[in-house]
């Protein structure tokens, strides 16, 4: 017999509507609150364990990769739906197999770790803390912010994906212009690149991944070109829990679709990412984008 290959899932960036990103977003999300309800966590939240399955009649989205999932601690956040909790099993990460620690920040895991995570890694794991749920909460964070920017930036075509453009004077003289395409692939690479821990570290402490687009007008512009409203309701959502004097400039985004404010977070506003993000938000923020997507499109809840 011939053996048959079959592709059953595919990258959450190459969704085909803001309908199939929020429904599969909203399915990882539960089956993540699932497993933290158990007293454990992935663990190994990434852009490649969130994926989009071609199921019937629709599709959905599925995390895969349990391989370092890992019990928490049992507080009241992580209670088992038994009743037990899971504390007297929780493991500091500085006290992991040495691969385990390692393979979250390798072969472009680091992108996606928690801040926590990284400064383990780059202090040769001399921060000590203990996994917990949002750790998880936070790579999924990273990981949907990480999908926005892919989106946006495939948004192009061919013909714009150019790096210099050229602009001419009022002389005649032509100059030589950095595309708006080059400036999302800064944009990109800068929090997605490869560079130095230390400045992945830099960006996540800012919540650069999720507030890039709050910042210059233009860029507002390209998301707001590419999402539907109630997608672009989420991610001002997500930006509001880095820096919280985004609201005024993200409504401003939301309403004219184009402009923003300049200054979007005042200096010392800035709130770690590692105690800011919650599971529980991000899901409540994803279910009413999806409930508000399917009312514009005119399907039933």
């Amino acid at each position: 017999m011939r053996p048959s290959i079959y592709i059953v899932a595919r990258p959450s960036s190459k969704y085909s509507s803001d309908h199939e990103l929020l429904k599969g977003l909203a399915s990882m999300v539960k089956v993540l609150s699932y497993l933290h309800a158990q007293g454990f966590v992935h663990g190994h939240i990434t852009y490649s364990n969130m994926m989009l399955c071609d199921s019937q009649p629709e599709s959905t989205g599925i995390l895969i990769d349990f391989d370092f999932m890992l019990p928490c601690r049992g507080d009241s956040r992580t209670t088992r739906s038994d009743g037990h909790r899971a504390a007297e099993q929780q493991i500091e990460f500085s006290k992991l197999p040495w691969f385990q620690r390692k393979q979250r920040v390798w072969h472009s895991n680091e992108y996606f770790a928690a801040y926590d995570v990284l400064r383990s890694h780059s202090l040769h794991a001399q921060h000590h803390f203990t996994y917990a749920p949002e750790h998880d909460a936070e790579s999924t964070y990273w990981v949907i912010g990480y999908i926005i920017l892919e989106r946006v930036l495939e948004s192009f075509p061919e013909s714009e994906r150019k790096l210099q453009g050229s602009t001419t004077d009022a002389r005649g003289i032509e100059h030589s212009t950095t595309t708006l395409y080059a400036e999302l692939m800064a944009i990109s690479a800068a929090h997605f690149g490869r560079v130095e821990f230390e400045k992945i570290m830099r960006s996540r402490q800012d919540g650069g991944p999720l507030l890039w687009w709050t910042k210059v007008p233009k860029m507002a512009a390209l998301v707001a070109r590419v999402f539907h409203e109630p997608t672009l309701g989420l991610l001002a959502a997500m930006a509001q829990e880095v820096v919280q004097p985004l609201p005024t400039a993200i409504t401003r985004v939301l309403a004219e679709g184009k402009k923003i404010s300049q200054n979007a977070a005042r200096q010392g506003e800035t709130v770690p990412p590692h105690t800011t993000f919650e599971l529980a938000k991000l899901k409540g923020y994803i279910d009413t984008a999806l409930a508000a997507e399917r009312k514009r499109l005119g399907l039933s809840t």
